[in-house]
Order: C-alpha cells, then sequence, then structure tokens
C-alpha cells in the first residue's frame, strides 16, 4: 500500500542522488567559456549540486572508514520480550550476524531462531530478572547491548480496567525496564561500553481511549529514557537509543485497523528490525521514529486542547480504540 512514507522516501531518494545532482551541475555549465555559469538563474541550482556530491561523497567516507561496532567475541545481546513481535525479528537480525543472542520471555518461539539462547523470564519480577541476568552471564558472558522489548497491553478505561490489568501493564512495559538496566549497567560501566535500546510508542505522546494504563507505561518509557540518556552522558562508551513506532504489523494491535494508512502506515517489524539493528551496528545514538509521522507528535504535546481534540478527531484513533476488542 503506498503511503505518505512512500512519497517523501522517493522525493528525498531524487533530491539527494549523487547523479541527479551531477547532471544539474552538468546543464549548468557554460560550454562556451568552460566555466560555472554565474548568473543568479544557475548559482542556486549549482550549489544545490555541489553540496549534495559533497554530501554524497563523505558519507561513503565515513562508512567505509567506520568500523563494526559489534565485537562478535564479545558482544552478547539480551532481548526481552524476544520470542515473538518485533523483539523476535531482532532476534533473527542479530542471530544473522553471528552475534550471540539472548531472549527473554515467558515463553519460547513458535519457531526457534538458530543461535538464539532462550531464557524464561517474567520481567514484571525483579528477583527473576536479576537471576536471569546472572544466568546469562555466567553461560554467555556480560551483556553488551540490552534491548528493552516486551511489552502487552489491556484494553480498558480507566474505571472499567482492573486494578491487576493495570499493574501489569506498568510492570511489565515500564517498571522491567529498571530492572533489566540495574542488573547489566554496573558491568556495562566496568567495560566501558554498553548499548541500551528502549522500545516505546508513539502511543507515549498521544493516549488513546481504553489504552490509558498503556499509554502512561509509554509515557513514561520516553521519560525514563530520557533521563537514563544524560545519566550515562558522562560514561564513554555506553549508548543509548530510543524506538518510537507507530502501530506495528504484530499481535498486540492486531484487532486494531488503523485509519488514513496513507498518512499512518503500520510499520512492518521486520524493517524496522533491520534499520535499528543497523543503526547499533554504526553506533548511532539518539532515536528512530517511524513512521513518518511520528516524528511530528511531540509537538502536539505542546498544542493548545482545542487542537489537539481536532487531530484526534480528525485521526480516527479514540473511533478505533473503542471499536477493538480486548485482549
Amino acid at each position: 500500500m503506498v503511503s505518505i512514507d512512500n512519497v517523501v522516501y522517493l522525493i528525498i531518494r531524487i533530491v539527494l542522488n549523487p547523479l541527479v545532482a551531477a547532471a544539474v551541475l552538468f546543464y549548468s555549465f557554460d560550454r562556451s567559456n568552460r566555466a560555472l555559469n554565474t548568473d543568479l538563474e544557475h548559482l542556486l541550482p549549482q550549489i544545490y549540486a555541489i553540496l549534495v556530491i559533497t554530501y554524497s561523497i563523505l558519507e561513503l567516507i565515513v562508512d567505509a572508514t567506520r568500523a563494526s561496532q559489534f565485537d562478535i567475541s564479545k558482544d552478547v545481546i539480551a532481548i526481552t520480550g524476544g520470542s515473538s513481535g518485533f523483539g523476535y525479528e531482532l532476534s533473527k537480525e542479530f542471530a544473522k550476524r553471528k552475534l550471540t543472542v539472548a531472549v527473554l520471555d515467558v515463553g519460547a518461539p513458535k519457531v526457534v531462531v538458530e543461535g538464539v539462547r532462550y531464557y524464561k523470564c517474567d520481567v514484571r519480577s525483579s528477583t527473576q530478572v536479576k537471576a536471569t541476568f546472572e544466568r546469562v552471564s555466567e553461560e554467555l558472558g556480560a551483556v553488551t547491548v540490552l534491548v528493552n522489548n516486551a511489552g502487552i497491553t489491556r484494553k480498558g478505561s480507566v474505571l472499567d480496567a482492573s486494578l491487576d490489568d493495570i499493574k501489569d501493564t506498568l510492570d511489565v512495559n515500564l517498571l522491567s525496564h529498571f530492572y533489566t538496566v540495574k542488573a547489566v549497567l554496573p558491568s556495562m560501566i566496568a567495560a566501558k561500553k554498553g548499548y541500551v535500546v528502549t522500545v516505546a510508542s508513539c502511543l507515549g505522546y498521544q493516549g488513546p481511549v481504553n489504552f490509558a494504563a498503556y499509554g502512561a507505561s509509554k509515557a513514561g518509557l520516553l521519560a525514563y529514557h530520557e533521563s537514563l540518556t544524560f545519566e550515562l552522558a558522562p560514561n564513554r562508551g555506553l549508548k543509548t537509543l530510543l524506538i518510537v513506532p507507530g502501530q506495528m504489523r504484530t499481535g498486540m494491535f492486531s484487532d486494531i485497523d488503523p485509519p488514513l494508512q496513507f498518512f499512518a502506515p503500520v510499520v512492518d517489524p521486520a524493517a524496522l528490525a533491520r534499520k535499528v539493528v543497523r543503526a547499533i551496528e554504526m553506533g548511532k545514538s539518539g532515536r528512530i521514529a517511524s513512521p513518518l509521522y511520528v516524528n511530528f507528535m511531540p509537538v502536539l504535546r505542546a498544542a493548545p486542547f482545542w487542537l489537539v481534540r481536532i487531530f484526534r478527531g480528525l485521526s480516527g484513533m479514540d473511533r478505533v480504540a473503542r471499536d477493538s476488542h480486548s485482549d
């Protein structure tokens, strides 16, 4: 299905294509004088072309000289909630690179990924998390890349949702991040090497009706990740990466049919996993938001209430949330 993401991607690929820039530079060349035209009509296209070509050359040099951040003999990847959905796709991508991968989940995957070790662990329990990471460290080595991905959702209004469902959602989606980080961060600091990846959600910016606990847990992750990032800033070799996806093509929200899919396409978890693993390989920090509209959602947090109401009405997010069935 064609979406605005595809259109924007195509435009960027054309505009930043060095071959296109070279063609612009060629046609703006004054062949009679064998020099670039200096009139204003040709000057701006020439500046554009030179900038694009320079950027492309620098990008090639950086990509060619930057070594992979992974040391296959030493790196150990731990993924919570890696038996299904996005976490499963991440485990496949890491395993393709022959890395040591440990998945912590309450259940086993339908199809085991070759080379991945699975550990049964309920991340709601700080005791289980601590014990499981100690076992991973003994059997595989100290964790150097932690991907906090485990997540659940329980539908229900603030009034109707049970306290157990609310607590479970917050325990898995938010508190487990504190448990896992506490378990692996000391060894990362000692080794002066580590990556903490936080999988949040665009619903942390705008929570739909009947998913207050889920939205609150993901909003909490945004604040948690920001604090953690700047706490770790003085430690060289330690990096963080925030993943903020829109609705993904996984079982968690399979009962929700998002409206306006041209503007808000459903995210392919395999494609996003490839993007995330590649970013870690290249040693990148910061944030990965997908699809395109997610990059603009933080602005709504500062928007006046009347504008937010209009956005929510046009997007249909609350209507589809009401129509979806419970887990």
